[in-house]
C-alpha cells in the first residue's frame, strides 16, 4: 500500500497537541482543523474579528498544505464549522479569495460549538502530486 507521514508547518512551535497538523497517505493530505491561531505566538489573530479569523485559518491551511507538499490549488474537499450561521455570506466571500479557481472544492457548512474564541474552523482533504 503506503506509508503514512505526518507534517507540520516550520513556523509552528512544538507543542503538546495530540495531534498532528497535516498526514499525508499516499498523494493524499488529511488536514486538520484549521482556527484563526497566529501559529508564531500559539494565540488567536483576534478575539472578537470574524473577518481576522477566516484569513488567518486559511493563510493556515495554505501553510499546513505546503509543508506537506501540496497546496490550496489541490484542495479536494473541505469543511467549514462556523459558531454563528448568519456569518456564512461573509465567510464565503473571504472563502472565494482564497479559492477562486474552477472548480472549487466539494464542501459542507456547518454552525458549531468552537473552542473560545475562535468563530470559524476549516478541514481540508487535497492531493499531491507525483
Amino acid at each position: 500500500m503506503g506509508s503514512q507521514r505526518g507534517f507540520n508547518p516550520p513556523n509552528l512551535p512544538a507543542g503538546a497537541r495530540p495531534y498532528t497538523m497535516a498526514v499525508r497517505y499516499g498523494n493524499t493530505v488529511y488536514v486538520a482543523g484549521q482556527v484563526g491561531m497566529d501559529f508564531s505566538t500559539q494565540q488567536p489573530v483576534s478575539a472578537t474579528d470574524f473577518d481576522a479569523q477566516v484569513h488567518q485559518a486559511m493563510q493556515n491551511l495554505k501553510a499546513v498544505l505546503e509543508s506537506a507538499g501540496s497546496s490550496l490549488d489541490k484542495v479536494l474537499s473541505v469543511n467549514c464549522y462556523v459558531t454563528d450561521i448568519s456569518l456564512w455570506g461573509r465567510m464565503n466571500e473571504i472563502y472565494l479569495t482564497y479559492f477562486s479557481t474552477d472548480p472549487k472544492p466539494a464542501r459542507a457548512t456547518v454552525q458549531a460549538g468552537l473552542v473560545p474564541p475562535y468563530m470559524f474552523e476549516i478541514q481540508a482533504i487535497a492531493y499531491v502530486e507525483d
